[in-house]
């Protein structure tokens, strides 16, 4: 941690970035707290988003007072995506915010099956399906069976299972406990879904229904955002930005939770930044 504190006094964020999320895949591999791991995330994040920052404000300052809007804008944008390729190389600095927000739903799901708001785990588990790569995929899938069999959504159960049981390095003894496990479950319960909510797609133009469990619409291709309180898909308009994460929360989650800071990186919810 030492280099990190020399790195980022000698401005060098991307250096910086890359030690710390090295440090967290590290600690990650070691089984180390999750909630360490996040924090570690979300500062290489911080390192990330520093350096695009100045990047950004050298950008603008080179810009002649001759040129006009389209043209300072067009150069702006340009070095904004050159910076972001130049990062995305380095797998160690693809996307810091990434690694974060898989820690945040790994631990928020597991929050809600404890406190047995089980509908609301359903939905993060089901979210933890992008974060396969920064994931255990097994713990993933083993959240989503759990998460919707005390939801009584036996047939997201039975997929799970299905995706256990068919994982790849998965030895025949582990194999054979989760059909063991399947068996028991499906023979007292028919592999059917409680009654879910539907609400028409947002994106203007679409018709379709989509269920509340959906993280996107198979119509139209509309991607929900994740609200960084519950984990629940975002399909409405009252919704805060965090004005340093640049993450969502819907305004009722926070409410209902009585936050008064991001949940993700922790920064104070200023009420001047609500959309």
């Amino acid at each position: 941690m030492e280099a990190v504190e020399l790195y980022r006094k000698a401005n060098k964020n991307t250096e910086s970035a890359r030690l710390l999320a090295e440090i967290a895949q590290k600690l990650q591999e070691k089984r180390a707290p999750p909630l360490m791991i996040k924090k570690i995330y979300v500062l290489a994040a911080f390192e990330i988003d520093s350096y695009k920052q100045r990047v950004f404000d050298a950008s603008m300052t080179q810009i002649t007072s001759g040129g006009n809007t389209a043209d300072a804008t067009a150069k702006t944008l340009n070095s904004l995506i050159t910076t972001d390729i130049n990062s995305s190389a380095d797998k160690a600095l693809s996307n810091p915010w990434k690694g974060a927000e898989a820690i945040h739903y790994y631990l928020l799901c597991q929050r809600q099956l404890y406190q047995k708001e089980y509908n609301r785990a359903m939905k993060t588990a089901i979210r933890l399906i992008e974060y396969e790569k920064e994931l255990d995929t097994r713990e993933v899938y083993s959240l989503i069976a759990l998460a919707s069999y005390y939801n009584k959504c036996y047939k997201e159960c039975s997929k799970a299972f299905v995706k256990l049981e068919r994982m790849p390095n998965t030895t025949k003894e582990v194999r054979e406990k989760f059909e063991s496990i399947a068996l028991a479950l499906f023979s007292r319960h028919s592999p059917v879904d409680a009654p879910q909510v539907k609400f028409p797609c947002p994106k203007k133009g679409c018709d379709a229904q989509v269920s509340e469990y959906d993280t996107n619409c198979q119509r139209c291709g509309s991607f929900y955002s994740a609200c960084i309180a519950s984990g629940q898909s975002i399909v409405v308009k009252e919704y805060y930005t965090c004005k340093t994460c640049k993450h969502k929360a819907m305004l009722k989650e926070l409410d209902y939770l009585s936050l008064k800071h991001c949940p993700l990186c922790h920064a104070v919810v200023q009420p001047q930044t609500k959309s």
